[in-house]
């Protein structure tokens, strides 16, 4: 599952569903917990919501933190760098 946790422009999720496919992304507000869903995500589409230690510990599918923005200060590089989780960003 790839999760797009932010608040995008209906543009913008349209953009998302024309490169990825209709369905493929799910689209969730940045404010919504992703903890029902975290067992499942393999990519996150990342705001401005901290992306915590607990969060990627409870992420074994995760393999992709992308920032929508530039810094990647919201996101614990540390425990992302211990699961493998590559981390990106998107000036």
């Amino acid at each position: 599952m790839i999760v797009l946790h932010a608040r995008p422009s209906p543009g913008f999720r349209d953009a998302v569903d024309a490169i990825f496919g209709p369905g493929v992304v799910v689209h969730v507000d940045e404010a919504a917990p992703l903890d029902d869903v975290a067992g499942e995500i393999i990519a996150l589409l990342h705001v401005l919501t901290p992306v915590t230690p607990g969060f990627i510990a409870s992420a074994p599918k995760l393999k992709l933190i992308q920032k929508l923005g530039v810094g990647v200060n919201t996101i614990a590089l540390d425990a992302a760098r211990d699961h493998g989780v590559a981390v990106c960003n998107m000036p």
